[in-house]
Formats: structure tokens, sequence, C-alpha cells
């Protein structure tokens, strides 16, 4: 019976999943400008390699209301601790003054709050 029990605490043990990389209070959304064009973007910090998993909600106005016009899932191969920016999958080129929305859910962090962004004005251009 002690053999059973020792068996099984090890398999318990092996099923533990890794924590995830991405240091959450990181994570802000900003904007990536030109060249070509201006794209949405997230800034995070990991302490070390690892995959990360992402899913975008875009919307093409403010306010994140009903369902998002776009949606995808990334699934990114971290390779060090840094700081990164991550582009969100190129909806092509848009207008100065385009009105966005978009919120970022990385791992087990808490999803961000809605971003309004607006081509060539805001948020806050990625450093």
């Amino acid at each position: 019976m002690k053999k059973l029990v020792a068996v099984a605490a090890v398999l318990f043990a092996l099923e533990t999943h890794a924590q995830s990389v991405v240091v959450c209070d990181s994570l802000a959304s900003c904007r990536l400008p030109a060249p070509p064009y201006e794209v949405a973007a997230l800034l995070m910090d990991t302490t070390d390699g690892g995959p990360v998993q992402m899913t975008v909600n875009f919307w093409y106005s403010h306010g994140c209301q009903g369902d998002p016009d776009l949606v995808t899932n990334l699934n990114l191969p971290i390779p060090y601790s840094s700081t990164w920016e991550v582009n969100y999958l190129d909806p092509g080129p848009l207008p100065d003054g385009t009105e966005y929305s978009i919120i970022w859910s990385v791992d087990d962090c808490p999803s961000t709050a809605c971003t309004d962004g607006t081509i060539a004005t805001n948020p806050e251009t990625c450093q």
C-alpha cells in the first residue's frame, strides 16, 4: 500500500503545470507606428523563455461593445526573459483617425481593460 501511495504522489507531481513566464502586472496596450503602417500592440515582460498563449479581441470602434470584429488566438514561443512588443495580427493599413478597441488575454493573467485606440493618435506608442 505504501508503494501505491508513493507512486500516486509521483504521478500527481508530474501532472502539475508550469507557471506562466509572463509578468501579469507588466501588460500594457500600446501602438507601433509605421513602417509600413501603425498596428495595435502589447508590451509584456517575461521572466524566462517558454510558450505564451494569447487571445486578442479587436473591434473597429471604441468601447469593446458586442462581439469582437476579429478574434485571434496566438501561441508565442518566447525565447528568453525580456520586454516584448507583441503585434496584433495585422488587420491591414487603417487610415489616420480610424477608431478601434482591443482586449488582450495572456496566459492566466487577468485580461487587459478595454483599450480604445485611434490610428495616429492613441494609445501611447510602445516604448
